[in-house]
């Protein structure tokens, strides 16, 4: 296996062609930063409890029940479509950099069992 590599990116460009539209404005795409999944290596990542208003409104948007789990209980999400691809996982916020572009307490998906277009 290669070393990884590291390399400056002026510009990041994250498409939203792909996503699917939530009521709040907000779009679900499928981002790959870096190389591999380390989100048990960021200081600033944590899952999104069952409590806040990012939890609730996307189980409004997407119209699934019974959307927390685990212990402590988290935000879980499952996108499907109709032709056979889905994710599901936990919803979480982290600290990223595009570029240099700092963009705090970013909401995202991080999926745990994906098939099709999202595996």
């Amino acid at each position: 296996m290669a070393p990884a590599e590291t390399r400056q990116v002026p510009v990041a460009r994250i498409p939203l062609t792909s996503g699917v539209e939530l009521r709040t404005l907000n779009y679900i795409v499928t981002v790959e930063i870096g190389g591999r999944k380390m989100t048990d290596s960021s200081p600033s990542y944590r899952t999104v409890s069952c409590n806040p208003s990012v939890c609730q409104s996307l189980a409004f948007a997407t119209g699934n029940t019974g959307i927390c789990g685990g212990n402590p209980p988290t935000c879980n999400y499952i996108v499907s479509y109709g032709d056979g691809p889905y994710t599901r996982g936990d919803l979480a916020h982290d600290h990223i950099n595009l570029g240099k572009t700092p963009v705090d307490n970013s909401v995202f998906g991080c999926g745990r069992n994906n098939k099709g277009l999202f595996g």
